[in-house]
């Protein structure tokens, strides 16, 4: 049996043998589209070298209505759907329909002339409150009553209550105890006074010594005094708050509570923070002008900036300027542009950093593209432009003018030509491949 099975491989080696050796004589190239170089003539009339490129795996699929006699493992289309010629990028229909590709065409658009800048989103200066401690004492507020990050609270809403502590002994029953001490002072003061009276209408004391008690007797009444204010006055106090020994903490502003600093039972400072409440509906952003552009500052007439995670740019008008600064930064070297936005959806957070452009001049027209079709490549500005249905060529760009999601070209396109936009890296890759040898070796 294995006497019958060698019988049979010698013939197929030897076709699988004269294969390669035709191949390597005929001048095949494997990367070109499946050129023939000898002559030979196809039953249907079709020529290979006639200026049409195919890709590999069109070329390995192609029927060309006749039967070479062999197969020709050798010349068996690449893994990758990727192939180039003569200095052109090839990907295949179905590659591109896996990518995702898309391409827009190249047309004139009216861009404005802006400037960069770093920004970032702030709070309005009349839109953000901090909550300090107005005295000294014990957060009393408990459970769900204590306000929470994220909460939404109107203006005067009492947020927490505290018990004040007025000084290191001034509660209810301390003051309480200092007033009877000072009655009692005061009766005792009364007693030698008048001991003393009569003892010096008997001539038996020195009148110094009346002096002395009658001294004493005006303290005592003046201790009295003393402790009985603030007895009525924390009385006062725990009345008007509301709740005996209580002081009521309300929201200065209507907005979200951002910062929560304090817990229940906690004992606070005067002047410590306790809450942090913003107005999130409209808020603030800074965008920082280098001190090189700031010759064509000018008056802003708007600005776009573009936030990560956001599908657009965010663009204002010239009508929602809030300032631009007078003074340089000395450690940035920057100037402050701050633009009024609208944040009613609550997507915009206080602190996100927002790059842009401020707007600078009158639209002008220019050829542009979308600029996620520009790619970076060694510091270079580089497209990819779709010459045929399954053909690109990489092309270097110079760049200008850029407005909101879109980019001048000042060289290197033209109007009516298309760009890839969605799936361009793709196609670099796709360039990348075609240089490399399709077999790891030359024929």
């Amino acid at each position: 049996m294995n006497h019958i099975i060698f019988k049979l491989s010698l013939p197929l080696l030897a076709l699988t043998l004269l294969g390669c050796s035709g191949g390597d004589e005929h001048g095949h190239e494997h990367g070109d589209g499946h050129e023939h170089g000898d002559g030979h003539e196809h039953g249907d009339g079709h020529e290979h070298g006639d200026g049409h490129e195919h890709s590999a795996v069109e070329e390995a699929g192609h029927d060309h209505g006749h039967d070479h006699g062999q197969a020709t493992p050798a010349i068996a289309a690449p893994e990758s759907a990727y192939a180039g010629h003569s200095g052109s990028i090839e990907l295949s229909r179905e590659a591109q329909e896996r990518i995702g590709l898309q391409f827009v065409e190249v047309a004139e658009r009216e861009l404005r002339p802006s400037i960069p800048a770093y920004g970032t989103v702030r709070a309005r200066s009349d839109g953000e409150a901090v909550i300090v401690a107005p005295l000294c004492g014990r957060i009393v507020t408990t459970g769900e009553a204590v306000p929470r990050i994220g909460q939404e609270v109107e203006a005067r809403q009492i947020l927490v209550s505290m018990a004040p502590k007025l000084s290191d002994s001034a509660d209810q029953a301390t003051l309480d105890l200092d007033v009877q001490r000072s009655a009692l002072a005061l009766e005792r003061a009364v007693a030698e006074r008048e001991r003393l009276d009569g003892l010096l209408a008997e001539g038996a004391v020195a009148e110094k010594r009346v002096v002395a008690a009658r001294s004493a007797e005006a303290t005592a009444k003046a201790e009295l005094a003393a402790a009985s204010r603030r007895l009525r006055g924390h009385r006062r106090f725990a009345q008007a708050t509301g709740a005996k020994g209580g002081v009521k903490i309300r929201a200065p502003l209507t907005g979200t509570i951002t910062e929560v600093l304090v817990t229940p039972g906690a004992y606070v400072e005067e002047g410590q923070e306790l809450f942090r409440v913003t107005d999130l509906k409209r808020l603030w952003v800074e965008l920082q002008v280098a001190e090189s552009n700031l010759g064509r500052l000018g008056k802003p007439r708007g600005a776009w900036f573009e936030v990560e995670g956001f599908d657009a740019p965010i663009e204002v008008g010239a009508d929602s300027l809030v300032a631009v600064g007078g003074v340089l930064d000395q450690r940035t070297r920057t100037v402050p542009v701050v633009f009024d936005t609208p944040n009613e959806e609550r997507h915009l957070r206080v602190g996100m950093t927002a790059p842009g452009n401020v707007i600078v001049g009158d639209p002008v027209t220019a050829v542009a593209v979308p600029h996620r079709a520009v790619l970076r490549e060694e510091g270079r500005a580089v497209v990819m432009v779709m010459v045929g249905g399954e053909s690109f060529e990489r092309r270097v760009v110079e760049l200008g003018i850029r407005d909101t999601g879109l980019v001048e070209i000042e060289s290197g396109l033209e109007a009516g030509e298309r760009v890839v936009t969605t799936g361009a890296y793709a196609v670099k890759l796709a360039a990348s491949k075609s240089q490399l040898p399709a077999h790891g070796h030359a024929h």
